[in-house]
């Protein structure tokens, strides 16, 4: 607390003043924003006397302020001011000036204020130390024992109570002050600390009934009742006080002290998640569904989910993540999801964004959205851009629909891809040259259902070659488990491969075979290759060799009795 000497300043005012209007400038930049909105007689010498704390070290006070202030109030306005009363002047600049009536002191309630309220700066800093000052003034202020009775029964009653304390309209805004705080600072957590312990307050409770009776825009919808009204905000889950209140980056913060707080709705049936939408709060809603996903589809009392909010009020960011969080479970026969919106509208607007491509790009943007999808690992979203028209044969930054969905080894999707007609022989390049062929992708990222399906779809050359010039065959014996392995060359010969088909450096399966001891595949080999004498590979050596020197005797053995060596 600063205790200031009081000065008979009655006659000596207006110079003093105009002394330091030509040293300081610009001048209270503060005192004008806090009352800027307010052209009342009052709330005009309130900004006197805040311009005349901010420029002055010598403060008058009780009986000699009434003159001196007089003064000054004429200095800014002119002789022809209305006369305001010193009382409710100070009631206005709660709680930022107050008097010692003891001591015949005037004061400051916060030291914080009372430094940084000389000077305005464009200093991040110092702009960020105002504002932790002004909001902590606030919180304290609200935190008197008159406002523990939380929030008001009538309208009656709130009236009086607004015209009692003059200063505590102003002080409901505390929210805006701590967003700011915490979008510059989100990681303050003794701030937070202090926002908690305030939110669990009937202090709280009253500043928010406050803000949203003086405020009406505040409010998503219109309340016909003071009834209606009141048993809305006094039931209100403090997650939907701090979103009301702008401070998701606090979010976190509440739910770390009690993860049940994330189950509560208001009396319109309306969850955090709905009230994070309406506000386009993305981060919040980010949270909001790692710790509930379920939350992303449920319906408030007008029968909308969060993400029919988004979508109206065009929050491209929660809009995205709440889509993403549902996919496939939007789908619905009459191609409308809650809250009467046209699917087809919603896909169409979701690939706009996700695909990033402009209007007059011949590219199609279901594809690419889908390809995305696939590339993030996002099951519902890719089954629900399928029952889309999408190209699914588009090659995009080196990569098509179904490579991309092996590569990552979505089984499923990959699958469902060949039957809904994507091409498995597409040639994929990068700027290393051809990438190996989608089946022997396949084999290797071992998906069976796509591999039977690849078989089955007669669409796909069983003989094609990698840039080594090996088989699928190859690709088969190139796995640990030597019944997968057998399976999978069985089905390739059963669709015809060609076993003897060698690759660049002349090995033949059976070299491959024999080198990893595979016996029944040895065994299928041969029998299917007809062939009269072993084959060599560029070094001139035959399968039984490599079996023999990696101690695979049987293989040897069988080897050695099928081609006589």
């Amino acid at each position: 607390m600063i205790l200031l000497r009081q000065q008979h300043l009655t006659r000596e005012s207006p110079r003093i003043l105009e002394e330091l209007l030509e040293m300081r400038q610009p001048l209270v930049s503060y005192g004008l924003r806090q009352f800027r909105n307010d052209s009342t007689p009052v709330a005009a010498a309130s900004l006197a006397l805040v311009m005349w704390l901010q420029l002055s070290g010598k403060y008058p006070l009780s009986t000699e302020y009434e003159d001196a202030f007089q003064a000054i109030l004429n200095y800014f306005m002119g002789p022809s001011a209305q006369r305001v009363e010193y009382g409710d002047v100070l009631e206005k600049v709660e709680p930022f000036v107050t008097v010692d009536h003891g001591n015949n002191l005037l004061h400051f309630t916060s030291p914080e204020v009372a430094t940084l309220v000389q000077r305005e700066s464009n200093d991040t800093e110092q702009s960020m130390k105002m504002q932790v000052a002004i909001a902590k003034a606030y919180l304290d202020y609200l935190q008197k024992d008159e406002f523990n009775v939380g929030c008001c029964d009538t309208e009656s009653a709130l009236m009086e109570l607004l015209g009692k304390y003059k200063f505590v309209e102003t002080a409901a805004l505390w929210g805006s002050h701590c967003r700011s705080i915490l979008q510059r600072s989100p990681q303050d957590h003794a701030f937070q600390e202090q926002i908690m312990d305030f939110l669990h307050t009937p202090n709280c409770s009253l500043a928010m009934q406050v803000l949203l009776y003086t405020n009406l825009e505040h409010l998503d919808r219109r309340f016909e009742t003071w009834d209606s009204f009141a048993e809305w905000i006094t039931t209100l889950p403090k997650l939907h006080i701090l979103l009301h209140l702008g401070l998701e980056d606090s979010v976190e913060s509440l739910l770390q002290r009690n993860e049940d707080h994330i189950k509560e709705r208001d009396v319109h049936e309306s969850t955090a998640l709905h009230e994070a939408a309406k506000r386009g709060f993305a981060s919040a809603v980010r949270i909001l569904l790692i710790r509930d996903p379920e939350l992303a589809a449920t319906l408030d009392k007008w029968g909308k989910s969060p993400l029919s909010y988004a979508w109206e009020n065009h929050h491209t960011y929660a809009f995205v993540r709440l889509f993403e969080a549902q996919g496939n479970d939007l789908w619905s026969p009459d191609g409308f999801v809650p809250g009467n919106i046209c699917l087809d509208d919603m896909v169409r607007e979701y690939c706009s964004i996700k695909s990033g491509l402009p209007a007059e790009s011949n590219l199609n943007a279901t594809s690419i959205s889908l390809l995305k999808a696939i590339q993030n690992s996002q099951p519902k979203v890719t089954e629900l851009l399928m029952r889309f028209q999408a190209n699914l044969d588009i090659v995009f930054q080196d990569t098509s629909l179904l490579y991309a969905a092996v590569e990552r080894k979505q089984d499923s999707i990959a699958a469902q891809l060949v039957v809904a007609g994507a091409n498995p022989s597409l040639e994929i390049t990068d700027s290393n040259g051809l990438k190996d062929p989608i089946l022997h992708l396949v084999i290797r990222k071992s998906l069976r259902k796509t591999f039977v399906v690849l078989m089955e779809s007669g669409r796909l050359d069983v003989n094609v070659v990698d840039a080594s010039g090996k088989t699928a065959l190859f690709a088969a014996l190139d796995g640990d488990d030597e019944k997968e392995s057998s399976r999978l060359a069985r089905r390739l010969m059963r669709h015809g491969i060609d076993v003897n088909r060698v690759d660049a450096e002349g090995s033949h399966v059976l070299h491959i075979a024999a080198r990893r001891g595979f016996v029944s595949i040895i065994s299928d080999i041969i029998f299917s290759s007809q062939l009269t004498t072993a084959p060599k590979d560029a070094k001139g050596f035959t399968p039984a060799h490599y079996a023999s020197e990696c101690g695979h005797y049987q293989g040897a053995v069988i080897l050695l009795a099928a081609y006589g060596e």
